[in-house]
């Protein structure tokens, strides 16, 4: 008896189970919307913003956790206000009520941040473009209830955060919060913000080396940078400040000499908190691949919209210190700081000197650096000596380079020679490795006695084995009537194109073609001509020398 109860028992919990997975496949989109238009129409039936939660929560399928974000979406913002207006001291008998709305919005919020983890780019789009308009709509309540621009920051920096949390973006998810934020100018300037704030304040933050491989904040990196660095409607006049997402400050009631006022529509506001925001982004250990993409856009992308770049002398002056590409890549940002604002760096060309080693010539950023270093010599004000430093280890360097790095340096010693002619006593100056007095180890420009030396190593790339090379040698002894190169003719020289403009030449005269007759013979194999097939050299010698003549008599 006892048995036949428990199989019952046991049928009876089968079919219960069944019934409710039959119950949960039975939800569908439409279902979802009418219990939403429900709650709408009627606040007897806000339950229903539980069981949309829930479908929400335990549902795998896309379409219907779609269909429940717009749903609660839609049902959250119709009673915002009430939400908004919440009086915790209030007698009011609708408070239980309004504090229970309010208590679920805020687990919707919070559920909603975790989603941009989801696989399904639709998902996460939906959510940030929730979260988005909760944020429109909070921020334009409590800013028309002032009078002035507030941003709520209780749902913007957490939505800001854990979008920077998520370690990898997909292309669409990445590219729809580049839109997002990139096409306001509001949200633009709010993101610049809150990155400012979630970095400095974060409890992890330490002066780190900025190379480290680690990621140990609660920030990506990588996520962090692709942002930053893709940032392209930075306004350049305030009167390019007119697309906003919430609403214009200056539309504002309030006191409107201070709303117009406001640093979100100044210039001068949104490169501040764009400076500040890469500054703190500076802070972090960044990757050696970041780091050196740093550097590379530093110049045109980062230092034209800030309102004081020689805050970035710190982040420039340590890459600069590193030595090897890093220091390469930092001298742009540099130079920059020093010729356009007024920055005083006495050991510049002392650090630029050091960075001229047997390994410049085989580095990735050769030709960024040469092209760097001919804008550096471009004033004729430049001291003497410092000019015939360079020109001196640009020789010795040219007697270990491959011809792709002699072929860079010969054109830029020229150039730096008719810029500055009191360098030209070096080339007509006898001498020779023995009796040179340059020190190639000497670090300091001033005591590497280049002026007192001899470019002897120029007339040794006149006997080079390539003649483009020895040829172009040859242009230290004219007379130096000829303009200075345009060293982007010569930076991406390579043996492949040597090669390739070799076998372009056009031959004017055809070579005469000699070919020896070879000693072995078939005759020496007399009967096995035919196994070892060997062919008839005497016979093709003397058909070369025909065709020979013939091309002689064509020309």
């Amino acid at each position: 008896m006892d048995t036949v109860n428990k199989r019952k028992r046991d049928e009876s919990d089968v079919g219960n189970t069944k019934a409710k997975e039959k119950k949960v496949e039975k939800i569908t989109k439409q279902q979802i919307r009418k219990l939403e238009k429900d709650c709408i129409n009627d606040k007897k039936n806000l339950n229903n913003i539980v069981e949309i939660f829930d479908i929400l929560k335990t549902n795998k399928e896309d379409e219907l956790i779609h269909t429940s974000i717009v749903s609660l979406k839609k049902i959250f913002s119709h009673y915002l206000p009430s939400i908004l207006t919440f009086d915790e001291n209030s007698n009011d008998k609708k408070k239980v009520v309004v504090k229970w709305l309010k208590d679920n919005y805020a687990n919707f919020v919070s559920y909603l941040l975790t989603l941009f983890e989801n696989d399904e780019p639709a998902i996460q789009i939906i959510t940030l473009k929730t979260l988005f308009e909760f944020i429109k709509h909070e921020t334009t309540f409590f800013s028309l209830q002032k009078g002035f621009l507030v941003m709520n920051n209780k749902i913007f920096i957490p939505t800001i955060k854990a979008i920077l949390l998520c370690e990898t973006l997909n292309k669409t998810f990445y590219e729809a919060i580049l839109e997002q934020i990139d096409s306001y100018d509001d949200l633009r300037y709010y993101f610049l913000k809150a990155v400012e704030t979630i970095v400095n304040n974060s409890a992890n933050v330490k002066k780190t080396d900025k190379k480290s491989e680690g990621e140990a904040y609660n920030v990506s990196v990588n996520t962090l940078y692709s942002i930053l660095s893709e940032l392209q409607n930075m306004p350049t006049d305030d009167s390019q400040i007119e697309t906003f997402f919430i609403l214009n400050p200056a539309e504002l009631k309030g006191d409107s000499e201070e709303s117009v006022k406001h640093p979100l529509l100044t210039v001068k506001g949104h490169n501040q908190v764009f400076g500040d925001a890469w500054l703190a982004f500076l802070k972090l250990p960044l990757t050696i691949p970041i780091y050196k993409r740093v550097l590379l856009i530093i110049n045109k992308r980062i230092i034209p919209f800030m309102t004081n770049p020689v805050r970035l002398i710190d982040f420039l002056t340590d890459a600069y210190n590193e030595g090897g590409a890093v220091s390469l890549l930092a001298l742009n940002g540099l130079f920059t700081l020093m010729n356009e604002h007024n920055l005083d760096y006495p050991e510049f060309f002392t650090k630029l000197y050091a960075l001229f080693d047997n390994d410049l010539m085989h580095i990735k950023y050769r030709s960024r650096f040469f092209r760097l270093v001919d804008l550096f010599f471009t004033s004729s004000h430049m001291p003497a000596y410092i000019v015939a430093a360079f020109i001196k280890k640009m020789a010795r360097l040219a007697l270990y380079s491959p011809p792709s790095g002699i072929v860079i340096i010969l054109p830029l010693i020229y150039s730096l020679m008719k810029r500055h002619p009191s360098c030209m006593v070096m080339i007509h100056r006898e001498g020779d490795l023995k009796t040179d007095k340059f020190d190639m180890n000497e670090k300091d420009p001033l005591k590497s006695g280049a002026m007192e030396s001899s470019l002897w190593e120029l007339n040794a790339i006149r006997k080079h084995y390539f003649g483009d090379l020895a040829s172009l040698g040859d242009i230290f002894t004219g007379d130096f009537k000829k303009e200075p190169y345009d060293i982007e003719d010569f930076l991406d020289r390579t043996y492949s194109t040597f090669v390739e403009a070799e076998l372009n030449k056009k031959v004017k005269k055809a070579p005469a073609t000699a070919i020896m007759t070879s000693k072995i013979t078939p005759s020496i194999f007399t009967g096995y001509c035919d196994l070892w097939g060997f062919p008839d050299y005497e016979a093709e010698a003397k058909k070369a020398k025909e065709e020979a003549k013939k091309v002689e008599a064509t020309e």
